[in-house]
């Protein structure tokens, strides 16, 4: 996906209950989008590109991605720092990036934000539940905009809210993104039907947590091994394996996410062989230990239902 390219437009009544429960809490605007890094997690990070789909200040879409501040935005660097949501204001993102030799980037940014009348707001972003690439990590990425010139105003209340509007964006986004990619999948007309390649994936679904093998998969396609393997690779982008692999994945970022189960019994019910395989391919795509994953994702939640509860 290229930069700026956008995911399908989220439906009017969507975009209409979140502008309502952003301007209730006293926000303005609102930004949502995709990030990714592309490298080795741990590794210096090389070109980045943003996929955004905002309801922002007319021309500070178009202002962000030319300027590429995405590159130099200090508030997802400090955001960063803790993991959890950013509170911020102008003169706080000054003292923050004070210390430092002025970078004319940076100098450029926060004019932008003065200049499209952006003065304080919360931001948050976090890695995709499900990767797309071994080779990037994605990041969801919102934020809640308002032209007030201080950060006082938000109190537990606007915070909660703030909050509950954050988690339904991002859920949203990512239930896009997935949606998205997985017609992608069926429209693909290559030399297995579109709905021979349903039958697959719906068995595969049905079947995750157990052994699969490309001989299972091929069966249900009533083809060869050899032909289905590459038939489904032509039509997919993956090869039966990495297919299976990616669904397991996905399923025990769930099961970290919202169970309590050990890494051992998260790896033996998705399908893996040992804790430890699991845990190198899991790292492997997402760019975090299973721990670290966890960790991050119910730190998140715990904030975002204990100021759910204070508003």
């Amino acid at each position: 996906m290229d930069q700026g390219t956008r995911l399908q437009d989220f439906s009017a009544g969507f975009a209409d209950t979140l502008r309502q429960a952003m301007h209730d809490v006293g926000f303005e605007w609102l930004s949502f989008g995709l990030m990714e890094y592309i490298g080795e997690a741990g590794k210096q990070r090389g070109e980045q590109r943003v996929l955004y789909n905002t309801n922002s200040p007319a021309g500070w879409e178009e202002r962000y991605l030319e300027q590429r501040h995405f590159e130099i935005d200090p508030r997802i660097a400090l955001q960063g720092d803790c993991g959890l949501p950013l509170a911020w204001d102008m003169p706080y993102l000054r003292e923050r990036v004070g210390n430092s030799p002025g970078d004319p980037r940076v100098e450029t940014f926060l004019a932008d934000l003065a200049r499209f009348n952006l003065h304080s707001g919360i931001v948050w972003g976090a890695p995709l539940r499900h990767q797309m690439t071994p080779r990037s990590t994605w990041i969801v990425f919102c934020s809640l905009s308002s032209s007030r010139p201080d950060r006082a105003w938000m109190n537990d209340t606007v915070m909660g809210g703030a909050m509950r509007i954050i988690v339904r964006a991002c859920t949203h986004l990512e239930e896009a993104r997935d949606s998205a990619q997985r017609n992608k999948e069926i429209a693909t007309r290559a030399s297995l039907p579109a709905h021979v390649l349903r039958r697959v994936i719906d068995f595969v679904e049905a079947n995750v947590t157990q052994p699969i093998s490309v001989r299972d998969m091929a069966e249900i396609a009533d083809l060869s091994v050899h032909h289905f393997a590459r038939s489904f690779k032509e039509a997919s982008g993956r090869t039966p394996h990495q297919y299976v692999t990616e669904r397991r994945l996905q399923l025990a970022s769930r099961l970290l996410t919202e169970t309590r189960m050990s890494i051992l019994e998260i790896a033996t019910a998705v399908g893996f062989e040992s804790a430890s395989h699991f845990a190198v391919v899991f790292r492997r795509r997402q760019g975090l230990s299973p721990n670290d994953f966890r960790r991050q994702r119910v730190a998140f939640s715990h904030v975002a239902a204990s100021l759910a509860e204070s508003g």
